[in-house]
C-alpha cells in the first residue's frame, strides 16, 4: 500500500478504467459526433437572449378565460425580443388553426411555423 491519498488512487483507477473501456468497448463514431455537436449548446443561454420570449398568453393570463374551451375560441399570444414584438391570434377553423399576427415595428420577415404535420414557411405582408 502506498502513502497516496485516497483521492489520488481513485483518480488513477478511474483513468485506467477509462483507458481499458476505450480499448475494449470504444464508443460508436455516431455518439462521438453527437457529443461534439452538442458542444455548441454551451452558449445557448447567451443566444436565448436573442429569441423572442412569450410575454402574454390569453389561455394562461386571462382569468376570465381560464378553463374555457369553446368552439370558435381565439387565443392571443404576445412575444418580445430585444428589437421586435410579435402578436399572434390563433383561431380554430375546423381541425386546423389560422394564425393572424403583426410585427412591431412593422417589417418583412420569413416565418417558419412548425406543427404536427411538419412546417410551413410564409413571408409577412
Amino acid at each position: 500500500m502506498t502513502d497516496e491519498p485516497a483521492e489520488v488512487r481513485d483518480e488513477r483507477l478511474l483513468t485506467e478504467l477509462r483507458a481499458l473501456a476505450g480499448r475494449v468497448d470504444p464508443p460508436p463514431a455516431e455518439l462521438l459526433a453527437a457529443a461534439r455537436a452538442s458542444y455548441t449548446w454551451r452558449t445557448v443561454d447567451a443566444e436565448l437572449a436573442e429569441l423572442a420570449e412569450l410575454t402574454y398568453d390569453s389561455m394562461l393570463d386571462d382569468p376570465a378565460l381560464a378553463g374555457v374551451r369553446g368552439a370558435g375560441q381565439r387565443r392571443l399570444l404576445a412575444f418580445e425580443a430585444s428589437a421586435l414584438a410579435v402578436e399572434v391570434e390563433v383561431a380554430a377553423v375546423g381541425e386546423r388553426r389560422r394564425l393572424v399576427g403583426q410585427l412591431t415595428p412593422p417589417a418583412w420577415a420569413e416565418l417558419d411555423i412548425r406543427h404536427a404535420e411538419g412546417s410551413s414557411s410564409v413571408r409577412t405582408d
